[in-house]
């Protein structure tokens, strides 16, 4: 299978786009779950998270999470090309992908929007890094099984 064909980057942007609506479960639980969108949000519109409104949220939100399903992919064609062709291979491409992902999706966002919120406490900043910690690692594990089941079918 051609990763980089077009229609697979498609079907990894719809993987993207899932994976976010299975992060809003997780979301929905944590404390400060709602906070990191609305931060993202806010870096790019320059207002307090708390002044957003919902739509540019919702638009960082899943805009986001569909082209990091693109990356994910990116992430894995590229392993894919340096690990030998077997199927242990392609496991541990994926989960390699996986890592890396959860590497850029904290790093991203720690080191940009968050670093530029003023105004919060250093617990209220931990709560939304460990809110956010716990929301990327549903997000890449639902990435990593829907690309698994799609790279062996």
């Amino acid at each position: 299978m051609e990763l980089l064909h077009p229609l697979v980057v498609f079907v990894a942007a719809v993987f993207g786009l899932i994976a976010t609506t299975i992060m809003d479960f997780a979301m929905d639980r944590l404390p400060e779950g709602r906070m990191p969108p609305a931060i993202a949000a806010a870096a790019v519109s320059g207002n307090k998270p708390e002044d957003v409104e919902r739509g540019p949220v919702v638009l960082a939100h899943y805009g986001s999470g569909t082209v990091a399903g693109v990356v994910y992919l990116g992430v894995f064609a590229l392993l894919s090309m340096i690990v030998p062709d077997s199927t242990t291979m392609s496991l541990l491409a994926l989960a390699g992908a996986g890592t890396i992902m959860f590497g850029l999706m904290i790093g991203v966002f720690f080191l940009g929007p968050l670093s530029h919120v003023g105004g919060l406490t250093a617990q209220r900043v931990g709560d939304i890094k460990r809110s956010w910690m716990i929301s990327a690692g549903v997000y890449v594990i639902t990435v990593g099984i829907c690309m698994l089941l799609f790279v062996q079918a």
